[in-house]
């Protein structure tokens, strides 16, 4: 068919789905693009986000910021989008950002719903129609012409995410999608989530510090972390606990035993804790919460300097999916092209955002993931080429 007239099926109205259609269409005015959304409002995550306030991207991401089947797919897919790139687009649509000097970025506005706002204008001035409250139940491809519940497209893009966050619609529906066109999808996880705690932990209910986490796999260590960490009713959870959560939780879906080990003054080193502690004669009223007290407390001040800085946890679970940022796993990205998003045994057939095997890091980074692909497909939907 000929390109200038080519209907285009976007199936999710998230940051990936949305970015695709803007880019697509700013190229080429004359694609005829819809965006199936399941949900009453678009952009649902992005409302969710950094409490109200969208932490939207960060000023520096590569590949290493990522939890991926492929890290050079990750590598390839960001070499076309940089924040230079992003901070443009966002200027475009009227949409000004806040940049923090650890490089995470806020609409200045503060307000996630204004980065929605502006996106949904942006999609109504190139005439992107947007199907809200509809539940894509069927997709099939027949003769070079994929159908969505019966209704011809020529290109299909797929960005409807994955099952992090259910209360906001989400759900595993791409993956299906994926499967049904011959795509092989990795096990799905949760990642950016509290940890439960196979020891009784619940006496510790309410307690917050900064402290470092260590993540220990099958007895090795894996890596660290150093923030809030907030006990909770089912176990912890806390910037710290999240940072590390997403290798946490890929390792218990393999049936790895995995278990933390926290350091609840870091500020000191071995010897100049020890020191303290003789000083106050063993006494950790100044020191540490009462509650903690009470579990690292010894008669031997060695042993209380070591209990402070390796106490333990096994964990036995994460919190689940319907507390989760994000999901890590999804659909393979060796079969699609990370120029273009394209998949490698389809044609006309895009896959963007999270229901691709990739998943960030805490700090903007999924947004920025996100944004990528769905600039990489918008790209390719308007004709241009990416080498």
């Amino acid at each position: 068919m000929n390109n200038k007239k080519r209907k285009i099926a976007i199936i999710g109205a998230g940051a990936s789905g949305m970015m695709c259609a803007i880019t697509a269409k700013k190229q080429n005015s004359e694609l005829d693009i819809t965006i199936f959304e399941k949900n009453d409002k678009m952009g649902k995550k992005i409302l969710a986000s950094g409490n109200g306030r969208c932490n939207i991207i960060n000023t520096t991401f590569d590949e290493t910021n990522y939890h991926a089947g492929d890290s050079l797919f990750v590598k390839k897919a960001l070499e076309q989008f940089s924040f230079a790139t992003f901070k443009k687009f966002c200027l475009d649509i009227g949409l000004v950002l806040d940049v923090k000097e650890d490089g995470r970025c806020y609409p200045l506005s503060n307000e996630a719903k204004s980065v929605v706002t502006l996106f949904s204008k942006a999609l109504s001035e190139q005439g992107v129609q947007v199907r809200l409250e509809h539940d894509v139940g069927q997709i099939r491809h027949e003769k070079g012409v994929f159908f969505v519940d019966d209704e011809p497209f020529d290109t299909l893009v797929v960005s409807s995410g994955l099952g992090a966050a259910s209360q906001l619609g989400s759900s595993e529906d791409g993956l299906d999608f994926a499967r049904s066109f011959g795509h092989t999808v990795a096990p799905t996880f949760p990642a950016l989530v509290g940890l439960e705690l196979a020891d009784a932990t619940k006496r510790l209910f309410g307690v917050k510090m900064r402290a470092k986490v260590s993540l220990y796999i099958d007895g090795l260590f894996k890596e660290e972390a150093f923030d809030d960490i907030l006990f909770t009713n089912y176990g912890i959870s806390g910037f710290a606990i999240l940072d590390i959560s997403t290798a946490a939780s890929y390792a218990l879906s393999l049936g790895s035993s995995v278990y933390i080990e926290i350091d609840l003054l870091p500020q000191f080193d071995r010897n100049a804790l020890f020191t303290l502690l003789r000083k106050v004669d063993g006494d950790l009223t100044g020191l540490l919460p009462a509650k903690l007290v009470d579990i690292v407390s010894s008669k031997s001040i060695k042993e209380t300097t070591h209990n402070i800085q390796h106490l333990r946890f096994d964990v036995s679970a994460t919190h689940g999916f319907d507390h989760a940022e994000a999901s890590g796993g999804g659909v393979l990205t060796s079969q699609i092209n990370p120029h273009t998003m394209e998949s490698q045994k389809i044609n006309d057939l895009y896959f963007a955002g999270e229901v691709l095997d990739v998943v960030g890091e805490r700090g903007g980074y999924n947004f920025a993931f996100a944004w990528a692909s769905g600039y990489n497909a918008g790209k390719s939907l308007a004709g241009e080429i990416i080498k």
